[in-house]
This record gives C-alpha cells, sequence and structure tokens, in this order.
C-alpha cells in the first residue's frame, strides 16, 4: 500500500480517482511516526544548524596541542548532548612542503582528531573522515606560506 501510495503521489495520478482521497491518506500518514519515511512528508521541525570545530596543530605535525585537546572535549561533549546526527573530519595543511607530504599530513591529522574523538566517547561509526592537502585551504594563500589556520582540522556536527 505504501508503495502504490508513492508511486502515485510522485506522478501526480489519483488514487481511486479522487485527488482529495489521496491527499486525505498522505496527510493521515505523515502525521504519523511511520510516514515521514514517505516520499512527499517531512518533519516539522528545522534540521538542527550544525556545530562547526577547528583543531588547530603546529607546522609539520600531527600531535594534538593542549587546545587540540579542549577542542575535543567540546566536540566529545557536544556529542553527548545527543544533538548531533553525524560528525565530519577534515583534515588540512597548509602550503609549506610538497604536496604529497602535505597530503599525507593532512590524512595524519584528520585521523588523530578521529582517535581523539572516539577516545572522548564520540561512536566512529558515525564519523565520516576526509582529508584535502592543500588543494582546499581554510585560508587562501600562494605556495610556501605558513598560514595556522591551514594547519586544522575542521570538525562539523550536524
Amino acid at each position: 500500500m505504501l508503495q502504490y501510495l508513492e508511486v502515485h503521489h510522485r506522478t501526480s495520478r489519483h488514487i481511486a480517482g479522487s485527488p482529495d482521497l489521496r491527499g486525505t491518506i498522505l496527510t493521515v500518514l505523515c502525521s504519523s511516526t511511520l510516514g515521514l519515511a514517505l516520499v512527499g512528508c517531512s518533519s516539522s521541525e528545522p534540521p538542527p544548524t550544525p556545530a562547526n570545530y577547528q583543531v588547530l596543530f603546529n607546522s609539520g605535525h600531527a600531535a594534538l596541542t593542549p587546545e587540540g585537546h579542549e577542542t575535543i572535549e567540546n566536540v566529545a561533549a557536544y556529542v553527548r548532548t545527543g544533538s548531533s546526527l553525524r560528525v565530519t573530519v577534515v583534515g588540512k595543511t597548509d602550503t609549506v612542503g610538497r604536496p604529497p607530504g602535505n597530503w599525507s599530513l593532512s590524512q595524519q591529522r584528520a585521523q588523530t582528531v578521529r582517535n581523539a574523538l572516539v577516545s572522548a566517547g564520540v561512536p566512529g561509526g558515525e564519523m565520516q573522515i576526509t582529508w584535502t592537502g592543500e588543494d582546499q585551504l581554510n585560508v587562501p594563500t600562494g605556495k610556501n606560506v605558513a598560514e595556522p589556520r591551514n594547519r586544522a582540522v575542521n570538525i562539523v556536527v550536524q
């Protein structure tokens, strides 16, 4: 029945020859907990606003600083409130050094932050981890610029 409703709702066909009946059925289903999974149904609550964090690193290193540890604890505390659905971790680097080394360093930084978050109680299965090397800088710069905000891992909790 639900597949029938979904197909006919998407193609704007009438159920039992009556568009009013189709609308009534969808209204009833969408108002139930089950209905939130149907095409055309949506929650009345807006999605949560993402929380953004940044862990900065010393040049050429992937070890957490004391400030980095503090940020990890803040992220973990936020996640424990139950308000998060997904954690995205993106490793970054500045443009000092060669691209292959920077790529590897951004990966190491992302992995360091992921491991620290898991140790702080954030479920690893709900985390997406990526790294960009110097391809997507936080702050655009030229080559061989030691911009501290580019030596980072960005964390988005939503």
